[in-house]
């Protein structure tokens, strides 16, 4: 049983001092007080309501569908994550949104593969989402601002781990 009491006084009976009496505790409290006021909190929203009411709908556009044929991109440098050297002389076939194979480019292409040269330019196959944030894809931004760090790392962790 966890009971509120300053941390100086004699331990409740059958439960724990709190903490929220300590001096770390109340400097700490001062110092989130001091950087994050009612009035910056509130402008801070206003500023995000803002943004919200002017977004313009071709900002938000939908990504498009994956093309219909395969794609293979040739004339490349190949990075493949995980040797330390540019692997040349490849082809790289992708079917929708994944990629189907990488062939060595002296084979001879399928028929009907859409072609795009890349000019010997460093191709790096997987790489686009390399950087987000779970915590602002699981939940909306009003639980973000009110719930419990402790609950938001939770949501964050299970978005992280789905496919």
């Amino acid at each position: 049983m966890f009971t509120c009491t300053p941390a100086d006084e004699t331990e409740p009976q059958g439960g724990f001092a709190c903490l929220c009496h300590s001096a770390a505790f109340a400097r700490l409290n001062a110092m989130v007080e001091q950087k994050f006021s009612r009035r910056s909190f509130l402008t801070g929203a206003a500023a995000i309501v803002g943004a919200a009411t002017f977004w313009s709908k071709e900002a938000s556009a939908a990504i498009p569908d994956a093309p219909a044929t395969s794609i293979a991109f040739t004339n490349i440098k190949l990075f493949d994550g995980k040797s330390n050297k540019l692997i040349e002389g490849k082809r790289v076939v992708v079917d929708g949104n994944k990629i189907k194979a990488v062939e060595d480019i002296a084979v001879s292409a399928a028929e009907g593969i859409q072609v795009i040269d890349g000019g010997g330019r460093t191709l790096m196959p997987g790489l686009i989402d390399a950087h987000w944030h779970a915590m602002m894809v699981a939940m909306p931004m009003l639980d973000l601002m009110t719930a419990d760090v402790g609950y938001i790392s939770l949501a964050a962790a299970e978005e992280a781990a789905r496919p």
